[in-house]
C-alpha cells in the first residue's frame, strides 16, 4: 500500500504517518517492513510499503532467579509451625463464612 494509503487507514495526515513509520522501517525482531524509493505524485512524495516477514511473537528469556530460603525459615518450617498456620487459616474462613471476621483480629 502507499503511504498515503495507508495514513488515511489509520486516520492521520501523510507526514505524520511518514515519522511513525520511520521506526518500523529500522530493522525489527518482530516485523521487516520495506519501502520503495520516494515518489512524487501531484506534488506529494510518496513511498510504497510493502511487508516482508510476518509479524511473530517475541517471548522474552526468562530470568534465572533463585528463591532463597533463610534457616531461620526452614527452622520454623519443621517445628510445626506450618501446621499452626493452616489451623489458622481455617478458623478465619470460618470467620469470613459467619461474617464475624475482622482484620485486626488476627
Amino acid at each position: 500500500m502507499t503511504g498515503s494509503a495507508l495514513a488515511e487507514h489509520f486516520g492521520m495526515r501523510l507526514p505524520e504517518f511518514n515519522k511513525k513509520i520511520y521506526q518500523v522501517l529500522i530493522d525489527t525482531k518482530v516485523v521487516k517492513v520495506v519501502a520503495t524509493e520516494w515518489a512524487e505524485k501531484e506534488g506529494i512524495r510518496d513511498r510504497i510499503y510493502s511487508i516482508e516477514r510476518k509479524a511473530k511473537r517475541i517471548i522474552p528469556p526468562r530470568p534465572k532467579k533463585t528463591i532463597l530460603i533463610s534457616l531461620k525459615s526452614l527452622d520454623s518450617i519443621t517445628n510445626g509451625m506450618k501446621q499452626k498456620h493452616i489451623d489458622a487459616a481455617k478458623r478465619r474462613a470460618k470467620l469470613i463464612a459467619s461474617g464475624e471476621y475482622r482484620d485486626w483480629m488476627d
